[in-house]
């Protein structure tokens, strides 16, 4: 029995327009290939059409037998789930990201085995996603039996064909089938010019089939509920531009006055002339920063101590700068650098210390 054969003849109420679809995939299999291999990647499996088969399975449709072939089986139910990820398993995607499609099968009721074949036509926006290739997954029963085939018959659809190659011994079958869980993967990659926004890949003209409860041949499979659509939100490309100007960080230990009462020095300590110690931040990014300034004690040095001031106030890192909007102004905060220690014994000439200004993306509490 050949599975291939009865979905491309069951496939609608019209037989030979459903024949000519598949005609389309065997037809744009080479130019699959073609496309494949510019890009690199391992090209689309092609059908392989068996003469004495496909002759063998007609002869029994003009005898009748479609009806067996064909029947629709209201007990079988399955439900098809779509989930569309980047490659950090993220629904939110960046242009360049490859987004991987993927179709599974749950909840199965009443199959006699499990899914052995399906076809479908995926639909996604192409001026988004440029579709790349498909794999067959390798949790499915036998994985290596399964044969997959696409076309892009059109713009923005994919039709996809995936069954179970036909025994060779029909005395001892032992065709595959997917029992549960992924069947099949496509991969997408996002346009680099693709506009932000929320983008569905849908399924429709879908059918499964099954085995016939006798194990003559194989029957179609009511699919319910309609399959959700996977919905990935493309985000604008993320631009990080932050200045960070410096004044020179010189700075001279000033003694102060004697105090001949208490014989100290009274009034001390580390001075710099007018804003060589700012370190002024402006974010220039479209997106929200954090913002962190660490003082680090160079060696022998450690007794002198630095800290800091945002805007006039005690620092408390990270601080926040927004995302600059289109036509604003850039959020800026001026950070201050302190210097604290006892009077130096000695001249003091060099690298005291160092500060480092960090800069991260921000991430919103949850």
């Amino acid at each position: 029995m050949n599975l291939k054969n009865l979905i491309s003849q069951s496939i609608s109420q019209n037989f030979a327009a459903r024949e000519k679809t598949l005609d389309l995939i065997l037809d744009g299999a080479k130019s699959g290939e073609e496309r494949a291999r510019s890009r690199g990647a391992r090209p689309v499996l092609r059908w392989v059409r068996r003469p004495v088969v496909l002759a063998a399975t007609l002869a029994v449709v003009m005898v009748g037998s479609v009806i067996t072939l064909i029947a629709q089986n209201a007990l079988k139910t399955t439900n098809l789930q779509l989930t569309a990820v980047n490659q950090s398993g993220s629904t939110t995607v960046l242009p360049g990201d490859t987004v991987t499609l993927t179709v599974s099968t749950q909840s199965q009721k009443d199959f006699k085995k499990g899914v052995v074949g399906l076809t479908l036509d995926i639909l996604y926006d192409d001026d988004v996603f440029e579709y790349d290739n498909e794999t067959i997954d390798k949790e499915m029963s036998n994985p290596g039996k399964f044969v997959a085939a696409t076309n892009e018959a059109e713009d923005g659809v994919i039709t996809v064909l995936v069954y179970a190659d036909d025994y060779q011994d029909e005395s001892q079958p032992s065709l595959a089938y997917i029992e549960g869980g992924d069947i099949f993967s496509l991969t997408f990659t996002v346009n680099e010019d693709a506009e932000p926004g929320n983008y569905n890949f849908t399924v429709q003209d879908y059918k499964l089939a099954d085995y016939t409860d006798d194990d003559s041949g194989f029957e179609l499979v009511t699919v319910t509920p309609t399959p959700q659509p996977a919905t990935v939100t493309v985000a604008g490309s993320t631009v990080i531009s932050v200045d960070v100007t410096w004044g020179s960080m010189e700075f001279t230990y000033n003694v102060g006055d004697w105090d001949p009462d208490t014989h100290q020095y009274v009034g001390g300590g580390w001075t710099c002339d007018e804003d060589e110690n700012k370190i002024t931040v402006t974010n220039n990014s479209n997106i929200a920063i954090d913002v962190t300034c660490e003082y680090a004690k160079a060696q022998g040095y450690e007794w002198i101590s630095g800290s800091f001031t945002v805007n006039g106030q005690s620092a408390n890192f990270p601080f926040t700068l927004d995302k600059l909007e289109e036509g604003g102004t850039p959020d800026s905060r001026y950070v201050y650098l302190t210097l604290e220690s006892e009077k130096p014994d000695d001249e003091i000439q060099g690298q005291v210390g160092t500060v480092t200004v960090s800069i991260d993306e921000h991430q919103p509490e949850q």
